[in-house]
């Protein structure tokens, strides 16, 4: 039995901050995935937390073709929990620098159970000017010093200098980016997660070199170095844990070769508050025959117009058709809602027919992913506001498909039958309120 799953959670680092009141004007809300692209993650080489830092465009963590040194020296040898180490870098060069991690999820499971799995999200508030600029590596198990990262602290905008948001961001990690540290002989002996578990880090093992980091040869007998010896990471495997309950990891010989032509490891998705990959159609199953249409217009000012399909509250099953727009703040917005009366299929005399009569106003925010969200409703009339149905928030999953480029900013969720698809996982009781819901005032 395989439990390889178990590994996210024990390699990851604390992810997840609480997200409180904010200046919307200096800071914003980045929502941080990993998106796993290999073609068989369960076969591949372990997944690893995807460690990155946000700075201001100087935290240089490596050069391509320079010696690894300090703190990096010891990453690129053992990975986790180094990454501590080298957050105290970042903070020594820039104090307000953040760190953060995720962990590579797969979306090749059809289940839905992907979506929630720990660590694979990170969403916290950042400042739009000490923050312009990320940074990630990850550490490659098992290997001798193999890790992926980017050398050029500046590659990876996220603000530019007038602080408004450039993405989303999207940043695809092959195989042929994978990187030799240059610090251990690629023997592939004393290695963790083949060798060794979690609990026996040691980052001075194996044969030492002085190196400079360079693209990876490949393990030994792979596609791009097929006379290295010796051979025991492709095809290899390993069992760690009790012999009733145990930790398999078999690395087949060409679902964990990096260097094989075409070979996809990762994509890292860099989202701020709502863009157009929200936009759809979301409905609630408990209360399928009625839903809402969401648009996110607008670059740096945004604009959430909302039109929602629903019925007369008074019972005559009369069709009613509610609209709006309101101003983004991060995942939020508040919307004065209209309907409207005095018009006729298609005619010329609309413009000067029809009314729009104010309904009412909801409170609508969203969770990640593009996945789910929730409304308060608010109606004018006081016998609506009394309905019990109103009462409590709102909650609504997404009905329409995501298209290939939403795919590349949300990930590409699944919608699977109930109970994943059931609104009720998101409630959180009577009168409670998930953490994304009030994230931000919206005036």
């Amino acid at each position: 039995m395989s439990r390889r799953g178990s590994l996210l959670l024990m390699l990851a680092l604390p992810a997840q901050a609480a997200l409180a009141q904010i200046d919307h004007d200096a800071q914003a809300l980045l929502v941080v995935e990993a998106e796993d692209l290999r073609a068989d993650p369960q076969a591949s080489f372990a997944s690893a937390p995807v460690s990155y830092f946000l700075h201001r465009g100087e935290f240089d963590l490596f050069t391509l073709g320079d010696l690894a040194v300090g703190n990096m020296r010891s990453f690129v040898n053992e990975g986790s929990p180094v990454e501590f180490a080298l957050m105290q870098d970042l903070q020594l060069l820039q104090p307000t620098g953040r760190m953060n991690s995720v962990i590579m999820f797969d979306n090749h499971r059809l289940d839905g159970s992907n979506a929630w799995i720990g660590g694979s999200l990170s969403s916290y508030f950042v400042d739009r000017t000490e923050h312009s600029h990320l940074s990630y590596v990850m550490k490659v198990h098992p290997s001798n010093d193999a890790f992926v990262g980017n050398d050029e602290p500046r590659r990876h905008r996220l603000f530019d200098e007038a602080g408004r948001f450039v993405g989303p961001v999207v940043i695809d990690v092959l195989g042929d980016d994978v990187l030799d540290g240059g610090t251990r002989e690629n023997d592939e002996t004393d290695l963790l997660l083949l060798d060794r578990w979690l609990d026996e880090l040691d980052p001075e093992l194996g044969v030492r070199t002085e190196e400079p980091i360079a693209r990876h040869p490949g393990f030994n007998g792979s596609f791009r170095n097929p006379g290295g010896e010796p051979q025991r990471i492709l095809g290899g495997s390993a069992t760690f844990g009790p012999a009733h309950n145990p930790i398999v990891f078999d690395y087949d010989e060409e679902a964990a070769d990096f260097s094989r032509p075409g070979f996809r490891i990762m994509r890292l998705r860099v989202t701020s508050g709502l863009h157009w990959g929200y936009n759809g159609t979301y409905y609630d199953p408990q209360r399928s025959g009625e839903g809402v249409t969401f648009e996110v217009s607008g670059e740096d000012s945004r604009t959430l117009t909302m039109v929602w399909y629903t019925y007369d509250p008074a019972g005559s099953g009369e069709p009613l058709y509610l609209f709006g727009a309101g101003r983004v703040v991060v995942n939020a917005a508040e919307i004065d809602l209209y309907r409207s009366r005095g018009g006729r299929l298609a005619s010329f005399g609309n413009p000067a027919d029809v009314e729009a009569e104010p309904w009412g106003r909801v409170r609508v925010a969203f969770g990640e992913q593009c996945r789910f969200g929730a409304m308060e409703v608010l109606p004018n009339d006081p016998e609506t506001a009394a309905l019990p149905e109103l009462q409590d928030l709102y909650y609504f999953l997404r009905l329409t498909p995501l298209t290939a480029d939403q795919q590349r900013v949300c990930g590409h969720v699944v919608i699977p039958e109930a109970p994943f698809g059931d609104t009720k996982l998101l409630e959180v009781g009577p009168g409670a309120r998930p953490y994304w819901f009030d994230a931000v005032e919206v005036h």
